[in-house]
Parts: C-alpha cells; structure tokens; sequence
C-alpha cells in the first residue's frame, strides 16, 4: 500500500475520532447540563467554550507545525483529547464542564490543523479535493455514529459509559498515529516558511473561503445546543432519537462529502460553494417548519448535503491558495492556512451558541433560521461578481 494512503488513513481516523465524541456530546451534555442548573444561556457558553480553545489555540498549533513538523501536533491533540474525555466522567459541576471542553477545543485545534496540512503537504491540486473530501466524509462520519452511540450508551449505561469508551479509543488511535506517521523531517531544527500569517491571510481565495467558514460554522453554532432540547420538547423523544435525527445529517454528508470534494477539482470549488449557500438557505428553516419527525429526519438530511457544499470545497481552496504563493509546494505554509481555517470555524462557533441561546431566550426558532437564511443569501451574492476576479485560478 503506497505510505501517502496510510498517512492519509492516520489523518482519517484522528479526524473521526475527534468529531466522533464530539458528536457523543450532542445529545447528552444538554440533559446532563441541565440536571446540573444550567440554563440555556449557560449552556450555549458550555458549547461556546470548546470554540473559544480552538479559538486561541488553532494558529500557534498551526504554525509550530509549519515550524516543528505535524506528526508532534496531531499527538498532542490525540493526547489532550484523551484527557479531556476522561474528564467528562468526573465532572460534577457546570465550571468543570467549560473546563474540560476549554481541554477538548485545544485537543481539536491541534488535530485539526496539523491533519490537513499534512494531507496538502502530500497531494498536489487536482487530487487535492479528493483527498480533503475523504477527510470531511471522515468527520462526518464520525458525527453519524456520536450522536446515535452516545444517546444509546447513555440509555444503556449511564453518563459516563460513553465517555469512558471515547477514552479509550483515543489511547488507541494515539498508538496508530504514533506507528503509521512519518518521524517530522526538522532534525531539531524549525523549517522554513515562506509566509508570515498576515500574508497568508491576503492572498487571493482565502478572505472569501474564511466568510465561507465563518457563516457556516455559525450555522451548527445554532443547531448543536438548541435542536436537542427543541426536538424533546416539541416531538416529546428521547436523547437517543435525537442522537439519530443528528446522525442523518452526517450519514448525508459521509456520502455526498467525497463526491464533492473530487467535483471541486474538476468544476471548481467557489461553484459548488455558492450551491451550498443557496442550498442551505431553502433548507434551514424548514427545520422550525416540520410538524412530523419524518420530514424532520428529511430536512436533517438535506443540510447534511448543503453544509456540505459549503464547508468541503474551502480546505482544498485554501490550500491551493497558498500553494500558489509559494516558490516551493512542500514548503508552503499549509499549517497556518488550516490555522486560520480553524480560527474562522471557532469565531461562528463561538458566537453562534451564545447568540442563539440569548435569542431562543425570547424569540422563536424559525426567526434565527429566517435571519440566517438572509446571511447566507448575502455572502451567495457577495461571491458572485468576484468569481473570476479574486479567485482567478482556484475553479
């Protein structure tokens, strides 16, 4: 089997790892949150925390892996994600909780932009997509089973079964990693890079692919900590069928995901971005609309396609866009692109719980998914007569 395969299968199995507890959490830290007195404001700062780690962390981890290579990163965010898991079976207070996602959020920092920036390092463009589609299928996936096993787990066995089981697969797929990524190529010394991040970040294609990032991320901002306790309460369902309902999106995207990331080689991955945008703007708001679980289920897997569109495409085009800035590919200055990547996904994530907490306060569902909608429709419109303009080269 050609090495690249299996780095990219390391890459794989860390990044589902990673989404997979987090997704174990989806439908459990709402109820466990509120036995403990939180109320949804305090929960969507226990969602908001994770992003605010990620947040602080993702660009430092990003260019020390520019810097001291990424296998020693993607290790210490397989370590901290270990940690951090095992935490959750010992909190028993709301601030030992936002602790331990703090913990959590650096663990995905770490995996997050050391992962695809040894997969840019590896593929040239027009495998690139691809290659980063496998990976977001991996991600999804790993959504697909959390929430799903983490509901069961917690009927079955409690709080802390779950968690106890992501510990130890942590510790596993650590082991892997360790064995199948490449020793980093630095003989103790940094490596060179071309670009500081405040170049990076003016090159042509990322401003654009970061907005992309931002508002999609905003948009699970929304989702993750109010759709549980919305689907419960509106449906009167259990923590395991909502960890199902949130499963379809990922089943959705786990099948579309590798699909259009091999499309945004050959069709361009700013086309397949303004079809999400679109896409996921019609599809949202059904969501406060539906009166049946089915055409809820329906609706679920719909944005797990829209997302999709919107999120895939932009690693591939980030990529590229530092490639064609560098004077050498294998030097490029992947790590802090990813960095930045991360940064943007933490700031909608951060703010998106904390907003549609204080919003779901006093005003309803389907107002946040309208308002939204209309942000979405904005940036389609925005990227329109810049296609060719700013992103010359990328399609």
């Amino acid at each position: 089997m050609d090495s690249r395969r299996w780095i990219l299968a390391a890459v794989a199995v860390a990044t589902f790892l990673d989404t997979l507890i987090f997704g174990i959490i989806i439908p459990i830290l709402p109820v466990y949150s509120e036995n403990l007195g939180a109320t949804p404001f305090t929960l969507g700062v226990i969602f908001a925390a994770y992003s605010a780690s990620l947040l602080a962390g993702t660009i430092p981890l990003g260019l020390l892996s520019d810097r001291y290579g990424r296998k020693k990163i993607m290790l210490l965010g397989l370590l901290t994600l270990s940690l951090s898991t095992l935490g959750f079976t010992l909190a028993n207070s709301l601030w030992l909780l936002i602790l331990i996602r703090l913990i959590q959020g650096f663990s995905a920092g770490a995996t997050w932009t050391a992962g695809p920036a040894l997969v840019a390092d590896l593929y040239p463009p027009d495998q690139r997509g691809a290659k980063m589609g496998i990976i977001s299928a991996a991600t999804g996936f790993g959504f697909l089973i959390g929430p799903a096993a983490g509901g069961l787990l917690y009927e079955l066995g409690g709080y802390r079964l779950p968690f106890l089981i992501g510990t130890i697969l942590s510790l596993i797929v650590g082991l892997f990693v360790l064995k199948v990524l490449p020793a980093d190529k630095t003989n103790g010394k940094s490596r060179k890079r071309d670009h500081s991040l405040l170049e990076v970040l003016q090159f042509k294609g990322v401003p654009v692919s970061l907005t992309v990032i931002l508002l999609g991320s905003t948009g699970f901002g929304f989702i993750d900590p109010i759709l549980p306790g919305y689907f419960m309460d509106k449906f009167g369902i259990s923590p395991g069928i909502v960890g199902i309902l949130f499963g379809l999106i990922s089943l959705s995207h786990v099948s579309s995901a590798p699909v259009i990331g091999k499309l945004s080689d050959s069709w361009g991955r700013l086309k397949l971005i303004q079809w999400g945008l679109v896409g996921t703007a019609a599809v949202i708001p059904l969501v406060s609309l539906s009166n049946s679980l089915i055409t809820t289920a329906m609706v679920m897997g719909l944005l797990g396609i829209t997302f999709g569109l919107i999120l895939t495409p932009t690693m591939p085009l980030l990529a590229d866009s530092v490639m064609l800035q560098s004077k050498d590919s294998g030097e490029a200055s992947y790590g802090a692109a990813f960095g930045l990547y991360n940064t943007a996904f933490s700031l909608g994530y951060l703010w998106g719980p904390l907003f549609g907490g204080g919003w779901m306060e006093f005003l309803p569902l389907w107002g946040l998914f309208a308002l939204y909608s209309l942000l979405l429709l904005t940036l389609f419109l925005f990227t329109l007569p810049r296609n060719k303009k700013e992103i010359r080269g990328l399609q």
